[in-house]
């Protein structure tokens, strides 16, 4: 299978993360509503994959460093 921009997990157009300091929590905005998000307690992520192909690999690889870049972003917004 080819991974593709369209096959990587995204938000949807119109949501976006928010810092809400009334709450003092991260939120997760979109029209007509909100979900205030939980942290998990994880200290870790693991991924694992069994990708043969090495340009494939390679790809799982960026992508997953894109995720981890997006996590401390986020996490850097929140003060943690």
């Amino acid at each position: 299978m080819a991974l593709t921009s369209a096959s990587q997990p995204s938000l949807w157009r119109f949501a976006r993360v928010e810092f809400d300091p009334v709450r003092n929590r991260p939120v997760l905005l979109y029209p007509e509503g909100a979900v205030l998000l939980n942290e998990t307690g994880a200290d870790e992520v693991i991924a694992t994959a069994q990708i043969f192909d090495h340009a494939a690999r390679l790809r799982s690889f960026e992508i997953a460093a894109s995720v981890f870049r997006e996590i401390n972003e986020a996490a850097a917004k929140c003060g943690k």
